[in-house]
């Protein structure tokens, strides 16, 4: 019997293939896995069907529930858009102004533009039901935050004179109040008396901002910032009169019932400032989580009395995207409207 052949040794490039392969399935996983994340933090841009300026349009949307914000879309970015509740992806309709923040009710609205050129110019403008203009007003400067009462009777707007975001202390802001059937200025909210525990309650460092209405106009509910603290404050514009309510409230914003405050809150995670949102029972003081991941730096606004919306910035670095969540925060949040910002619902 002749020896056994010696075994020949496995050449090393015979594992070259299982290696390839073993490559190529790790970079799927990752590719998916990063899929996964992409839809959930990313999502897609969805465009409206139909982007028009046909007032007919314009009309029909507005006859029913809608959404007005303002477009952050290429060809119309920076107009006031509306779009129907019960389907916001199907049609855009375009309205005839164009602003850095805008609020809306069937009645009434606020504007808050920018001319610029080698001087910027800021105003508040005031429209009817129509988004036609009916009262202008000066601004000492860049829009951040506005807000109209339900009834249309009252709004605000809120804008930087020193620095131009909340995440520094280097910033100061000018929230003002407006009469809007007689179309008057009611008033700067630093020149209103604030009381704290029954004592008036004064420093030369008060901001204020993120000014919601009661339905009526009659009450409001803000953020004072002093002393690097932020406190939740409640006012009453007929008396110019303010009393501190609780701390650790940013940009609220109330229920239709009147019962439950949405508001950012403040946390310091990884060296960096984010806001998360919660909800306040007025009534029994729980906090509720809102399920979104990323930092909410807006006020949010009420889609109905179970979910709110807010703006976030796109991943792209181009424009926002409004999104929606549960205000039980039993739900995560997702994707409500693509290329939008500064939401505000509509029921006429």
């Amino acid at each position: 019997m002749p020896p056994p052949e010696p075994k020949t040794p496995r050449s090393p490039r015979n594992w070259r293939p299982l290696l390839f392969a073993a490559i190529c399935l790790a970079a799927l996983a990752a590719v998916l896995g990063y899929a996964r994340y992409f839809r959930r933090h990313n999502e897609p841009v969805r465009p409206a069907t139909v982007i028009s300026t046909d007032p007919k349009l314009l009309a029909a949307i507005r006859s029913k529930p809608h959404l007005v914000f303002r477009s952050t879309a290429l060809e119309s970015s920076g107009r006031i858009a509306v779009v129907p509740l019960d389907n916001p992806e199907t049609a855009r309709a375009l309205a005839p102004l164009a602003c850095e923040r805008v609020y809306a009710t069937p009645t009434s609205g606020l504007c808050l533009s920018a001319s610029r050129g080698v001087f910027t110019r800021y105003e508040a403008e005031a429209f009817d039901g129509d988004f036609k203009v009916v009262s202008r007003f000066p601004l000492a400067g860049a829009p951040s935050r506005a807000r109209v009462s339900a009834n249309g009777a009252v709004g605000v707007s809120t804008v930087f004179v020193a620095g131009d975001s909340y995440s520094t202390g280097s910033f100061s802001t000018r929230t003002t109040l407006y009469d809007l059937r007689r179309g008057q200025a009611l008033g700067d909210l630093e020149s209103y008396t604030v009381e704290r525990d029954g004592q008036v309650f004064s420093k030369p460092d008060f901001n204020f901002w993120g000014v919601t209405f009661t339905s009526d106009g009659s009450r409001f509910y803000a953020v004072l910032s002093t002393g690097g603290e932020l406190h939740l404050v409640a006012g009453d514009p007929a008396s110019r009169r303010i009393h501190v309510m609780r701390p650790g409230v940013e940009c609220p914003s109330l229920s239709p019932d009147g019962g439950h405050i949405v508001f950012k809150s403040r946390v310091h995670e990884s060296g960096r400032l984010l806001w998360r949102l919660h909800v306040l029972d007025l009534h029994s003081g729980h906090e509720a989580l809102v399920q979104e991941s990323q930092s909410v730096d807006d006020q949010a606004e009420w889609l109905d009395a179970d979910h709110v919306l807010y703006s976030l910035p796109r991943p792209s670095g181009g424009g926002s995207d409004i999104w929606v969540a549960r205000a039980d925060g039993k739900e995560p949040s997702h994707l409500f409207l693509a290329q939008a910002f500064s939401p505000s619902v509509v029921r006429p």
